[in-house]
C-alpha cells in the first residue's frame, strides 16, 4: 500500500503541506487546484520543491461539470481540459480527476455523456494521461459510486477510471457489491479514504465540515479496504479530508494524525499474499528439562548463594568449560560463566549432558 494525501486535507502554504506530508512519512500528494494558483510559484516549482522533499505528486484535481453539457460549453471543457493536461506536464502528475456534474442543466442522457467523457479520454490519450471521475454524493444526474462506474464502463476508454470515495460512497448508504463483482483494478484510477460520524444533515454540508480520517468515524472503511485488497490492489490510499477544524491546525500535526490512520487502516485488513503465508504455529512445551543461567562477577555468585539457600547443589562440572549443574530433585539448572562467544558455542550439547548426568 502506497499513501498519499490531497493538499486539502491540511492547513497552510503549499510548501508548509508538502514538508507536513513527508515528515509524516506520506509517500505521494494530490494538489487540490486552489493550493497551487495560491501558490507564489509555477507549477515546475511545485513539481521542484516535491521532488526535493521526496513526495510524488500523484494528481492534479479537481475539475467539474465536464460531461453533458450544453454547447458552447462543451467545446470550452474541451479547452480547458488540454490546458490542465499542460500544467499536470509541469507538475509531472499523469492523472487529472473530475467530479460528476451538478448542474441542472446539464443532460441527464448517458450516451451523451459517455460521448463527451470518450472525446476528453481522447484528448488525454495524446498526451499520456490518466482521467478519473467520480460521483458526487450531491451530483445531479449521477450521485453513487455504481452509477460513475456504468458511464465510464459505457466509455470503455484506457484512459478513463473511475474514483472510489469513501465519503461519497458511504454517505448515501451505498453497498460494496459493485466494488466487489464488477470493478477491475485496472479501471480504478484512484482511491481516497475518509470517514465521517453518522449525521443525518444536507450532504453538501456534511462532506465540507464532517469528514475525518479513517477509524475516527463511523463509516465501514475497513470493510472497503479489505474487498480492495481481495481484489489485489496494492496502489495509493489517499486522504481528501475536508474538515474546518483540521484546517485550523498544525499541518504536522494532522499529517501525523493522518499517516497513523493509514497504517490502522493497513493493519485491520489482510492482502491475498498474507493470506497465502500459513499461520505460525507456536510449539507445544510438555516439559522443561533444564534452565540456564548465563552469570557472571558478584553477581552471579549471589545468583548461586541463593540457589544453594533454596536446596540446590552443584552437582557436575564440564571437563573443559567453565560450566556446572545445580539440582534439586528433577530440576537442573546449568550455570554458565563462559563468556558470550564460548557460551555459543557449548549450546547444541546441553540437552544430552543433562540427560546422562555427565559433563555438563
Amino acid at each position: 500500500m502506497k499513501t498519499a494525501l490531497a493538499t486539502v486535507t491540511l492547513s497552510g502554504t503549499l510548501r508548509e503541506k508538502f514538508e507536513a506530508a513527508a515528515k509524516a512519512g506520506f509517500q505521494g500528494v494530490e494538489i487540490f487546484e486552489n493550493d497551487l494558483t495560491q501558490f507564489d510559484g509555477t507549477p515546475r516549482d511545485a513539481r521542484r520543491m516535491a521532488q526535493d522533499l521526496g513526495l510524488e505528486i500523484i494528481a492534479l484535481q479537481p475539475f467539474r461539470d465536464m460531461e453533458g453539457m450544453p454547447e458552447p460549453m462543451r467545446s470550452q471543457k474541451a479547452k480547458m481540459l488540454q490546458h490542465k493536461i499542460d500544467v499536470a506536464h509541469e507538475l509531472g502528475t499523469n492523472r487529472l480527476l473530475f467530479c460528476s456534474n451538478v448542474q441542472p442543466y446539464s443532460s441527464a442522457d448517458r450516451d451523451v455523456c459517455a460521448a463527451d467523457l470518450f472525446a476528453l479520454a481522447e484528448i488525454a490519450k495524446k498526451e499520456g494521461i490518466m482521467l478519473g471521475y467520480e460521483a458526487l454524493a450531491w451530483g445531479y444526474h449521477i450521485a453513487d459510486y455504481h452509477e460513475a462506474w456504468d458511464l465510464v464502463k459505457r466509455v470503455d476508454h484506457p484512459n478513463l477510471g473511475i474514483i472510489l470515495d469513501t465519503f461519497h460512497m458511504f454517505s448515501r448508504g451505498n453497498t460494496l457489491d459493485v466494488l466487489r463483482d464488477e470493478i477491475p483494478l485496472n479501471k480504478i484510477a484512484l482511491v481516497q479514504v475518509a470517514d465521517a460520524p453518522s449525521l443525518q444533515m444536507d450532504v453538501l454540508q456534511y462532506s465540507r465540515h464532517f469528514r475525518c480520517f479513517p477509524g475516527q468515524g463511523d463509516m465501514p472503511v475497513v470493510e472497503f479496504l479489505q474487498v480492495l485488497k481481495d481484489k489485489g490492489f496494492n496502489d495509493y490510499l489517499s486522504h481528501e479530508i475536508f474538515n474546518d477544524e483540521f484546517r485550523s491546525s498544525s499541518p504536522l500535526e494532522k499529517a501525523v494524525d493522518g499517516m497513523r490512520s493509514l497504517i490502522w487502516l493497513d493493519d485491520q485488513t489482510v492482502s491475498k499474499r498474507e493470506e497465502k503465508i500459513a499461520p505460525v504455529v507456536a510449539p507445544q512445551v510438555h516439559d522443561v528439562e533444564f534452565l540456564e543461567f548465563a552469570i557472571e562477577g558478584e553477581s552471579g555468585e549471589t545468583l548461586i548463594n541463593t540457589l544453594a539457600q533454596l536446596g540446590f547443589h552443584e552437582t557436575h562440572k564440564h571437563r573443559s568449560k567453565n560450566v556446572s549443574l545445580m539440582r534439586q530433585g528433577n530440576i537442573n539448572l546449568i550455570l554458565n560463566r563462559e563468556t558470550k562467544a564460548k557460551r555459543m558455542n557449548t549450546s547444541k550439547t546441553r540437552s544430552v549432558c543433562v540427560r546422562h548426568g555427565v559433563c555438563v
